[in-house]
């Protein structure tokens, strides 16, 4: 293999190593021990283990490791004074149960690194992996691998979040506000391998214990003192918890994607003959679009009808220049389809006044009755991007820890652990959502077990102002593969329901009619059409709600606007507000996520009339027996 010169690490890295701060001084002898494989840690200096006992008996009751310093000094003004640190491991979130219960040596390496209670784990494995789980957020970190694609038509970059422990020495450097050295990682780019790295910060003496702040990237002090709660445990349960900041039109103005909205008083002209032509970039659309009342067209300046899974942002210049034209989208539609919009639209002062209040409250304070977090179709969610005060409050107030949905894009976490959602948000943006922990569950008679499952309905926007909504009264079913309980939340297969794009999973496929006959047996004092009622009830809430706001805080009124979601819904035991006793309990639907185009291969197998129907009703006001108009 020809020299891999300095040049050509200056080459490869500069800009890294910037990034980085590590002092140009070091940037040679870096070079020389990756160039080399010298990771010199071990002479210069020692593990030591330090014992924390119980004053009065005297018994072992936790230990950690640490760093010192073995050479009489490693000054920061040697430029050999920066060290390697390798990788333990290296894995992605989904895999470690399945990684450390296939692999008793790294199992067994990770509970001496963390000096892991012997006593709790009692040479159980399972016990192992889970204290391993509930600790690790002290000793993993975070970096991302960034890969180039394209959505609607735009060049977006997604991020791959990577996990990784450090090596014995690395993961004992301890976390402190007044660090001595600094660590930080790279990709060395030769073998395309992610390594770690420290200097000192200042001199080092014989004995010295290595401190190392693992968030001084983070400026601000209040932030900071949340974010260091796997490391530093402090009570933050007398701080408030109500919303302020996701309630204000700055920031639905943030989220806002550039859009203009329709010319006021511009007239809407509707178009008479038939075929109505119709331009999509969706080929389930145009494949299944039969009725002789559309024709499909591949020229979209000539379309009546613009059904697009791309997004529409001109609705000013569609007002004024193709007043007949309709388009299948409306103005601000991501305060309902974009979750965290969803989550503060819910919040609102609206919401809860429509709808009614949730089951979470921020603190009582004297002489004024308990601010309620959300309204009741909807789990309390906060942004941890704006609200994570808020947030840790409000969980540290728990009187038992209960479990969170993480949501961040294309990922979704189940915890209970409060330092794994700190960490997490390393990742980027998150909001936390209220774990449906007492969902209403389906007997699977195919797998003896009682699973989670969610309900889809198919709802029709034809106006915003007035309201005019409809919903298909074919509705669709996901249901988990195991048995439900309250543990093992990285277990997909128990916790989530989305088994279609999952290859080796199974999709278990039950009829709307086959259900409701079926849960009419399994809950003998229920009938579906109650919970049905109730189900469109919460959808014209939703809507009324999202229509309650102009713009950016709501939808936007659009004469040639029409609009299919799938808003999927969860039913949850709540106990009736208006009675006392304990054992009074209804099924309350909770909305999960509104969702734009959604994917109607299955309801186009099942029923071929589909589009027509949809499209029947949005545009030619002809309702067929599988709608029913809600508002």
């Amino acid at each position: 293999m020809q020299q891999y010169t300095y040049d050509d690490f200056l080459r490869d890295h500069c800009t890294a190593l910037e990034s980085m701060k590590v002092p140009e001084l070091y940037w040679p002898a870096l070079h020389s021990k990756l160039l080399g494989k010298e990771f010199d840690v071990p002479q210069h200096f020692e593990l030591g283990l330090l014992n924390y006992t119980d004053p009065e008996s005297g018994d072992v009751v936790d230990k950690e490791l640490f760093v010192s310093v073995k050479s009489d000094e490693i000054l920061s003004s040697d430029s050999d004074s920066i060290f390697l640190i390798d990788h333990a491991w290296t894995f992605e979130l989904a895999d470690v149960r399945k990684t450390l219960v296939s692999n008793p040596s790294l199992l067994s390496r990770m509970v001496n690194l963390m000096c892991l209670n012997e006593k709790e784990i009692n040479g159980n494995e399972s016990a192992a992996v889970d204290e391993f789980m509930r600790k690790m957020w002290k000793f993993c970190h975070l970096y991302q691998i960034s890969k180039p694609s394209e959505v609607d038509g735009d060049h977006i970059v997604i991020k791959k979040d990577v996990w990784y422990i450090l090596d014995e020495f690395g993961s004992s450097i301890k976390q402190s506000s007044e660090p001595n050295v600094r660590v930080a990682s790279f990709m060395y780019v030769p073998e395309r391998l992610c390594y770690s790295v420290f200097w000192p910060i200042v001199d080092l003496h014989k004995e010295d214990t290595l401190y190392v702040d693992w968030l001084s990237a983070v400026t601000d002090s209040d932030k900071k003192s949340l974010l260091l709660l796997p490391w530093e445990d402090q009570d933050f349960s007398d701080r408030s918890s109500a919303h302020s900041y996701v309630l204000t039109d700055d920031f639905f103005s943030s989220h806002k994607i550039q859009e203009s909205l329709p010319e006021p008083g511009a007239p809407f002209v509707s178009v008479c003959s038939l075929p109505l032509k119709v331009y999509t970039d969706i080929n389930l659309v145009a494949e299944t679009l039969s009725s002789p009342s559309y024709e499909v067209t591949e020229e979209r300046n000539e379309a009546d009808i613009l059904w697009l899974y791309s997004h529409f942002r001109d609705y000013k210049r569609l007002s004024i220049d193709s007043p007949s034209v309709f388009v299948n989208q409306f103005p601000n539609e991501s305060v309902l389809t974009v979750k965290d919009m969803l989550a503060a639209l819910a919040a609102s002062e609206r919401a809860i006044e429509i709808s009614g209040p949730g089951d979470a409250f921020d603190l009582e304070n004297e002489g004024s009755p308990k601010q309620p977090l959300t309204c009741s179709w909807y789990p309390v969610t906060f942004n941890l991007f704006y609200e994570l005060s808020q947030f840790v409050a409000f969980f540290q107030r728990q009187e038992e820890e209960e479990p969170w949905n993480l949501g961040r894009g294309l990922g979704i976490f189940i915890t209970d652990n409060l330092a794994q959602i700190l960490r997490l948000t390393d990742s980027g943006p998150m909001i936390a959502s209220r774990y449906i922990s007492d969902p209403v569950l389906f007997y699977r008679e195919d797998i003896s077990s009682w699973v989670k499952f969610d309900v889809r309905y198919v709802v029709l926007l034809k106006s915003v102002q007035p309201l005019e909504l409809f919903a298909h009264k074919v509705f669709w079913l996901r249901f988990a593969n195991k048995a439900f309980s309250l543990d093992n939340f990285d277990d997909y297969a128990k916790h989530f329901t989305v088994m279609n794009y999952r290859e080796h999973d199974e999709l278990k496929q039950v009829h709307h009619d086959e259900f409701i006959e079926s849960f009419e047996k399994q809950y003998p004092n229920v009938k579906w059409k109650n919970v049905e009622a109730a189900i469109h009830r919460t959808l014209v809430d939703l809507f009324t709600v999202a229509s309650a706001y102009p713009p950016p805080r709501g939808l936007g009124d659009c004469k040639q606007s029409r609009a299919m979601y799938a808003v999927d819904l969860m039913l949850e035991w709540q106990r009736r507000p208006d009675v006392e006793k304990d054992t009074c309990f209804v099924m309350q639907p909770q909305v999960c996520e509104v969702n734009f185009i959604p994917d109607c291969t299955r309801a186009c197998k099942y029923h071929p009339e589909f589009h027509n129907e949809v499209f029947d009703c949005l545009f030619l006001n002809r309702v067929s027996d599988n709608l029913q108009q809600l508002a």
